[in-house]
């Protein structure tokens, strides 16, 4: 099991699965005609974890410093904005 993880393996699969849910979530809000709002704080929420788990899976890689620190900058934006977007909609 050590072996799948410190593959990236499981990193990869779980990065298609918040894809998959990403996408079949968003059409769901579409389909029943919510507000557009509520599809944005989702998928803020989704691209921050999205985010972290590129950040996991290049430090699994042994990618350069500099592309984990992008992604989990990026993470750190995507959270901010997240919370900016759901403190506005108060």
């Amino acid at each position: 099991m050590q072996e799948v993880f410190a593959s990236g393996w499981m990193t990869s699969l779980i990065l298609v699965l918040i894809i998959v849910e990403s996408l079949v979530i968003a059409l769901f809000f579409v389909s029943r005609k919510r507000r557009m709002s509520t599809v944005c704080a989702y998928i803020g929420t989704q691209f921050s974890g999205l985010f972290l788990i590129l950040a996991l899976h290049g430090a699994l890689l042994d990618w350069r410093w500099q592309w984990v620190a992008l992604w989990l900058t990026a993470a750190l934006l995507a959270h901010i904005c997240d919370l900016a977007w759901r403190i506005r909609e108060r």
